[in-house]
This record gives C-alpha cells, sequence and structure tokens, in this order.
C-alpha cells in the first residue's frame, strides 16, 4: 500500500488485480537489521540491496537493484526505496517512509 501523508490518499496495490494473469500483486522482502541487508520479490521482480538505520527512526537505503522487468506499480515501488527517508514499526506492520516523510509504504508481516 502506497499512502500520501499530507492528502492521506491511499493505493491499495493488494487490490489491485491484473485482470490479465488473475494475479493479485503482493511484496515480499526479508530485513536483516544485523548485516543491513534485504532481499525479495517485488511486484514482478527479485529484489535487494543495503541499508543502515541511524537514530529517531531514520533509514537510508545505500543500494537497491533487481531484475527489471516492467509490471505495474514497480516503478513506484522502486522510486520509494530509492527516497526512503524513515520507517517505523506498528504492531505487525512496517512503515517505510519517503520523500522527506511525505508519503510511505505499508509492509503486513506474513503470518
Amino acid at each position: 500500500m502506497f499512502k500520501n501523508c499530507k492528502t492521506g490518499k491511499v493505493t491499495d496495490t493488494a487490490s489491485v488485480q491484473n485482470h490479465a494473469t488473475a494475479f493479485y500483486y503482493r511484496v515480499r522482502l526479508t530485513f536483516n537489521d544485523s548485516t543491513g541487508k534485504f532481499a525479495g520479490v517485488s511486484f514482478c521482480n527479485a529484489v535487494g540491496g543495503d541499508y543502515k538505520i541511524h537514530e529517531k527512526n531514520k533509514i537510508i537505503v545505500t543500494t537497491f537493484g533487481g531484475t527489471k522487468k516492467m509490471c505495474l506499480y514497480e516503478g513506484k515501488f522502486w522510486d520509494a526505496f530509492h527516497a526512503a527517508s524513515s520507517y517505523k514499526r506498528e504492531n505487525d506492520n512496517l512503515y517505510i517512509l519517503y520523500n522527506n516523510d511525505t508519503e510511505e509504504m505499508m509492509f503486513v508481516k506474513e503470518k
């Protein structure tokens, strides 16, 4: 899910359906705070990279890359990671804030 923190506008990618394939878009990422690495699958690509955590929940993504297939929301996902500015955790949700904390991506922990 992408959210504009100023306007409250939400783009719920989990409910966006690609009618050609009847596939629901999911992003699955694993973060390892001890190594500062993350990896997983975005909308249609394998992705990974490195990050650094700083005081007051500030995050800097130092490297980010993956396969380069184009699909719905992929560009927004990549742009958001490149512009990551902070994060927060609430319950089982991880929020990556970007564009100077004006927008966020929400990740829900798989059970």
